[in-house]
């Protein structure tokens, strides 16, 4: 079983609470009880600048969007000053959960053009 879904959004965001709201959204749709979820990826497009002026509907979130940017800067400064991975969100998981996603490299190819220990040597 293989799926996939387009979660379109209201409004551009750079916000990642709503980005991961939307790719759950999008997972619960397309999930089927029962099939194991070997991978899954999510493709933002039609990126635009944020300093773009944008209509807003009339039941605009009420939240200050000065105040989500700012939540989402200091969130990308700490994580740039103290490590990627300081500031997570629940939803992401934890290193102690044992549901904690991590790659799968069993069937990676080798990276001779970019990893020097990988380069074969012949010898004669």
């Amino acid at each position: 079983y293989n799926s996939s879904i387009t979660v379109p959004l209201v409004r551009p965001v750079s916000d990642t609470r709503i980005l991961l709201a939307a790719a759950l959204q999008g997972l619960k749709t397309i999930y089927k009880p029962g099939c194991d979820l070997i991978k899954a990826g999510v493709i933002l497009m039609d990126l635009t600048s944020s300093r773009i002026e944008r209509q807003a509907e009339l039941n605009f979130d009420t939240v200050d969007t000065d105040d989500k940017d700012k939540l989402m800067q200091t969130i990308d400064r700490l994580n740039g000053r103290f490590g990627r991975g300081t500031v997570t969100f629940g939803s992401t998981g934890l290193d102690h959960d044992k549901r904690q996603w991590s790659m799968n490299q069993q069937n990676r190819s080798p990276g001779y053009t970019t990893i020097l220990k990988e380069i074969p040597i012949a010898l004669a």
